[in-house]
This record gives structure tokens, C-alpha cells and sequence, in this order.
């Protein structure tokens, strides 16, 4: 994340100004800042202010006192408080990605749902013609039989015919033989 030294200068200016970190994270949460910016730049603004890399007004010496000083409870618990509001914007922000990635993980899905049932439906068709071309060559096969068969029974219909008229035509054949010899004889 790129900081902004213009922004550190920004809430520099805002503390000098008496602003508490609360305010001035609602300041730029509603100028549009995510959470993570927010608590970067602050980050970035309270080391610049630590190292007194910008001009502070000198501090007035408190006065000698016996007693100690009373601890700044109020601060700490606008402290607790900025780091709780800090805290739940940005689990919010972490809640909306999730959100955002569920959404788009949701989409996924439903291409793939529907890309698989496509799939699915076209395996169905595809196995449906596979079917009825199996049916056609199976029929294709059976009437080949029936042929083959009417053929088988045409032949043996044919060598009973040859069968019974071939010894007869052997002698008619052989009565004539004979019949030529005798005519070439005389």
C-alpha cells in the first residue's frame, strides 16, 4: 500500500488541533478510506510524531506536585474504543470479500453445474443413436441370415434336380454316342 504524506500531514494537523483518534477515524472512514489505510496512516503519523519530525508546540512543565499525576484513564478507553471500531471495520471489510468470493465461487458452480448436465445429456444422446444403430445392423445381420438360408435351401432344391436328372442325362447322352457311331459306320 502506497502511504500518502499528504494524508500523514492531514492527521498530523488533526491531533495539533485537539481531535482524538476516533474522530479522526470516522473523519476518513467518511472521506472513503478503508480500515487498513486508515490504521496505516495513523500508524505512520504517530511514529512521524514521536520521532518530532514536525514542529510541536512546547510543553508547559507541569507543577511540582507530591502527588503523582492521575492516569489518563479516559484516553485509554478511547484508545479501546478506536481499536474496537478498528477492529470491526475491518473484519466488515474481511466479511464483505468473503462475501464477494462466495458470490463469484457461487457462479463457478452454477457454470459447471450446467456444463456437466450439457455434458450429461449429450452422453445420453450419444448413447441413444449407439442404440438404434445397433438395433439397424442387428436387423441388417438377420435378414442376411434369412437369406443366406433361402439361398442354402434354393441349392439343395437344385443338386436334388441335378441329383435325379443327371444319370438320365448320362445315358440319353451315351445312347446317342452309340447312335452316331452306328450311323458313321454304315
Amino acid at each position: 500500500m502506497v502511504i500518502s504524506q499528504e494524508l500523514v500531514d492531514a492527521i498530523l494537523e488533526m491531533k495539533k488541533e485537539g481531535y482524538s483518534r476516533s474522530e479522526i477515524i470516522r473523519a476518513m472512514s467518511s472521506q472513503g478510506y478503508t480500515p487498513l489505510e486508515i490504521e496505516e496512516h495513523l500508524t505512520r503519523a504517530e511514529r512521524s510524531d514521536d520521532e518530532g519530525l514536525y514542529y510541536k508546540e512546547p510543553r508547559p512543565l507541569p507543577p511540582p506536585v507530591s502527588a503523582p499525576p492521575p492516569m489518563p484513564e479516559p484516553v485509554q478507553m478511547e484508545k479501546a474504543e478506536v481499536d474496537e471500531e478498528l477492529i470491526e471495520s475491518i473484519v466488515e471489510d474481511k466479511v464483505r470479500n468473503v462475501t464477494k468470493n462466495v458470490g463469484e465461487f457461487e457462479g463457478w458452480k452454477e457454470k459447471t453445474t450446467t456444463r456437466l448436465d450439457k455434458l450429461e445429456q449429450s452422453m445420453d444422446d450419444l448413447k441413444e443413436r449407439l442404440d438404434s444403430l445397433n438395433k439397424a445392423l442387428i436387423t441388417k445381420i438377420e435378414k442376411g441370415e434369412e437369406q443366406m438360408m433361402e439361398v442354402g435351401t434354393e441349392m439343395k432344391a437344385m443338386q436334388k434336380v441335378f441329383k435325379d436328372s443327371i444319370p438320365e442325362l448320362t445315358k440319353a447322352i451315351s445312347a446317342l454316342k452309340i447312335g452316331t457311331k452306328k450311323k458313321q459306320v454304315s
